[in-house]
């Protein structure tokens, strides 16, 4: 299960994926992501990726697939939940995609990373 919210409104997007995340999940949320990212006044968004609770990602040629990934509006995608084999694969996408990832194991440390002024969000 998949659900893609605001962490802080028009800024940094948050993405919690738990359990198994299938490729119909993760296609079916590219479209509401990219329309985040288009659809939004910021020229730079963000993204926290909370894998802490996932238990595998689709292959790594689904995972190249997605348009959000390559977005010219993406900035910052920070990892929550960095264990192997998932940083593993991530990272190679993120090469892929020349994305710079950070892995991080809680969100307190996510939002450490973060260039905004955040207060803690109930998520």
């Amino acid at each position: 299960m998949v659900t893609i919210d605001w962490y802080v409104p028009n800024t940094v997007l948050y993405i919690n994926a738990v359990g198994r995340l299938t490729t119909k999940d993760l296609l079916k949320g590219d479209p509401k992501l990219v329309h985040l990212l288009e659809n939004t006044s910021s020229d730079t968004i963000d993204l926290l990726l909370d894998f802490s609770q996932l238990d595998a990602l689709p292959s790594i040629t689904t995972l190249v697939k997605l348009r959000w990934a390559k977005h010219n509006k993406l900035g910052k995608v920070i990892i929550i939940g960095s264990r192997e084999p998932l940083t593993f694969t991530a990272s190679l996408v993120g090469q892929l995609f020349r994305k710079d990832l950070i892995f991080v194991d809680a969100l307190s440390e996510a939002q450490q990373n973060l260039d905004v002024a955040t207060t803690v969000a109930t998520i």
